[in-house]
């Protein structure tokens, strides 16, 4: 849908787990949440003690495409003076889709923003935005990926 609109609101049940003391993310709970309700949805794979790598394996037009999540960084905060109530978290991650039978696969780099606020009745509202960062025609001369997001590896002349 059209962002700011009803139709780009997208709600979908998330989980948490105590994790070795921590509270993490059931990351395969919640794409199998945000996933179901599209179908063809075909297998999540993700392991708690490797929470920085997730692999979704979906059908589209009869095809099955994998798709792995690679987090690179992460960061939380508390907005001053709302430390009972709201806390942000932001992700960064390289989304690798394909790759299989030896065809290249195609990476996106992605950051994922999520402002958490405690609401009534004790549940929690996440408000979620994702930047996707587009990658047509990386520079082979650049190195490091982070670069090539920071400008350096990037062609701009190509229309995204």
């Amino acid at each position: 849908g059209t962002l700011g609109t009803s139709a780009a609101i997208e709600k979908y049940a998330q989980r948490y787990i105590n994790y070795r003391g921590h509270v993490i993310a059931d990351r395969a709970y919640n794409v199998r949440s945000l996933v179901r309700s599209s179908g063809g949805l075909e297998s999540v794979d993700w392991d708690p003690s490797n929470p920085n790598s997730l692999t979704v394996t979906l059908k589209r037009d009869g095809t099955s495409v994998r798709t792995q999540l690679k987090i690179t960084k992460r960061a939380t905060g508390i907005p001053q003076g709302r430390e009972g109530d709201l806390f942000n978290a932001s992700e960064f991650y390289q989304e690798v889709v394909g790759g299989d039978y030896g065809s290249a696969p195609r990476v996106t780099p992605v950051r994922c923003i999520n402002k958490f606020r405690r609401v009534a009745g004790g549940q929690i509202q996440v408000l979620q935005r994702l930047e996707v960062f587009s990658n047509p025609g990386f520079d082979e001369s650049v190195k490091d990926f982070g670069e090539a997001i920071r400008g350096g590896g990037v062609d701009r002349s190509i229309p995204i």
